[in-house]
């Protein structure tokens, strides 16, 4: 309970004025200052009523705030209160939390341990990785080489110039063939005359054999009476040849002069130097067997020894003679048969690989359809071509077909080079083959069918194609070209970290380059009819080279290698002149060689 000093100390001036009020009001000597103390005792107690009015307000203030002390006292314990928990929980967090310090310590210990132990792992898989695309590189050039050679052992005459005789053997032969396909069966066709070999003269017969039935025969297999002869017959013919040797003596005269005595012998023919010898037909089918059937000289001496019945059997180094000693008694020939082609408007040339005592060496050729000139040289070189003396005597106007033979752009010959498109087809199937990209494929397709509409268009008389149809072919040649470099490219992406392994890679290369820097050379026959799209007659030509290879192995010399090219010369160029090969070959052994002059300007036929 609170008090207050003042309030009491004026109730107790309230009580002794009302005392002296009433000691006045009995005595009641001064009824004014009775009237006065009244008025103060009335304003004495207003005063009082206002003071007690503000003391119970002043006491509900103090109850109010002894309340609000109360619950401020309350929240203040209940904060302190809370204060010793958070404390309490501070106090447990800072030892967590110094744990946790501690923990983190160990644990960033252990982190920096794991990082070093991490950088030392990168380390090692860095040096994995490069270990593994060393091994990835060298795995890629592997699969690059085996896919190579696997490539180059499928090889086959659609892709490169293996011969038919070379597929291998998990692939079906390619007979080349550049006619077009008419879709007909083999052999003869509906309508076509049937080919029969036409009969000989009846004059011409040497033997007769008539055909009869025996006795016992002859009795009718209808009505079994005998069968009377009627003088006819049915005749049919049978054409052979036997060998009959020959053994002729000649006989020189020896002369006696009637008055000295002095004898005088006919001179001797040059055919019949020895004593005994081997005549003219057996000279001629030497040489043809040696140059036309590529026979090597001891089968020759065998052939011989059983045409003879083995009496006579002439020596090897006789028939290595005869070859030497025809090949020289053709030399005016062959100058003259050289100087006859500088004339030519075209010529095709190639060369193909000899050996020569276990070495390489070259056989080349030169010619056209009429003409078949042969050289050979110890190496396959420009020097052999300088040698020859053909190439460099030709002019500006004399076209050269060969099959990219880069020799031939030598700034000292002046003829125009033609490029095979017959190779440039096999390249680009090989390298659909090796790379399977479809550029070279398209390319090898647009070659075929603009070849195709050629021949065509020659049928019918054109001489060239129309400008529009050039155009064409060079846009759609444009075409292969771009798309074969974006080929390229997207190759290169793949073989850059690849050490060249990628052999296709730099073929495709190669081929794109050739294409641009030769395409004039390659392409010239779309706008000229008279240049040849391929070089397929000089490898018909060099074909029964390979075939003497196949079957002597080699030639002992160079010089005997010439001395076949020589008669080789001669030999062939006969052929395609329409001379039988026998008469040619008995003209040169009598020593009258068919001449240049006959065979490309006069009348005479063998």
């Amino acid at each position: 309970m609170y008090s207050f000093n003042g309030t009491l100390t004026r109730n107790s001036e309230i009580a002794k004025l009302k005392q002296t009020i009433a000691m006045y009001e009995s005595e009641d000597p001064h009824a004014a200052f009775r009237a006065d103390c009244n008025r103060k005792v009335k304003l004495a107690n207003s005063r009082q009523e206002k003071a007690e009015t503000n003391w119970r307000k002043a006491l509900e203030t103090a109850k109010n705030l002894q309340s609000r002390l109360s619950q401020s006292l309350r929240e203040n314990r209940k904060l302190s209160e809370q204060l010793r928990t958070i404390g309490m929980k501070r106090e447990s967090a800072e030892r967590k939390a110094a744990n946790l310090q501690e923990l983190l310590s160990r644990r960033g210990q252990k982190i920096e341990e794991l990082q070093a132990h991490n950088n030392e792992l990168k380390k090692v898989i860095a040096d994995k990785d490069r270990q593994l695309r060393e091994k990835q590189d060298t795995i890629d050039e592997l699969r690059a080489m085996v896919r190579h050679l696997e490539d180059k052992i499928n090889r086959d005459g659609t892709d490169s110039g293996t011969p038919t005789s070379q597929t291998p053997r998990n692939k079906k032969k390619v007979i080349p063939n550049l006619r077009p396909t008419t879709g007909n069966h083999k052999g003869g066709q509906p309508g076509h005359a049937k080919s029969e070999m036409p009969a000989f003269d009846p004059e011409q017969a040497t033997d007769t054999t008539t055909h009869e039935l025996k006795e016992d025969e002859k009795k009718c297999s209808v009505c079994g009476g005998d069968l009377i002869d009627t003088g006819r017959y049915e005749e049919h013919q049978e054409v052979d040849f036997k060998i009959v040797r020959t053994y002729h003596r000649h006989l020189y005269k020896i002369y006696q002069c009637a008055n000295c005595g002095t004898q005088v012998k006919v001179p001797v023919d040059a055919r019949h130097t020895a004593k005994n010898q081997y005549g003219s037909n057996t000279r001629d089918l030497i040489l043809s067997l040696a140059v036309s059937e590529n026979v090597p000289i001891n089968k020759i001496r065998q052939f011989l020894c059983g045409l003879f019945d083995g009496r006579f059997v002439p020596c090897e180094g006789y028939i290595a003679k005869q070859i030497k000693r025809a090949a020289k008694d053709l030399q005016n020939f062959k100058e003259d048969l050289r100087n006859e082609m500088l004339k030519k408007d075209l010529l095709y040339w190639d060369d193909t690989v000899i050996f020569v005592n276990t070495k390489r060496a070259c056989l080349r050729f030169y010619g056209d359809d009429r003409i078949a000139y042969y050289t050979a040289h110890e190496k396959k070189n420009l020097d052999g071509v300088r040698e020859d003396g053909i190439l460099s005597e030709l002019n500006e106007s004399q076209k050269v077909m060969h099959d990219h033979y880069t020799g031939n752009y030598n700034r000292e010959f002046r003829f125009r080079n033609v490029e095979c498109n017959q190779h440039l087809e096999r390249d680009a199937q090989r390298n659909t083959n090796d790379t399977g990209h479809t550029w070279s494929a398209d390319l090898k397709d647009l070659i075929g069918k603009t070849i195709h509409d050629r021949n065509k268009a020659k049928r019918e008389g054109s001489t060239s194609f129309p400008p529009e149809r050039i155009r064409q072919f060079n846009a759609s040649l444009d075409q292969c070209l771009a798309k074969g470099d974006k080929e390229h490219a997207e190759l290169y992406k793949k073989v850059r970290n690849m050490k060249g392994a990628d052999y296709g890679y730099a073929f495709e290369g190669a081929l794109l380059n050739r294409l641009r820097k030769y395409r004039r050379n390659y392409f010239h026959w779309i706008e000229d009819f008279s240049i040849p799209t391929t070089n397929s007659l000089s490898e018909r030509s060099l074909r029964g080279v390979k075939s003497k290879m196949k079957v002597s192995g080699q030639f002992e010399s160079v010089e005997y290698a010439q001395y076949y090219a020589t008669l080789r010369s001669y030999v062939e160029t006969c052929r395609r002149n329409g001379w039988n090969e026998m008469n040619a070959l008995k003209r040169l052994t009598d020593g009258n060689p068919v001449t240049v002059k006959e065979l490309f300007h006069g009348t005479e036929s063998g």
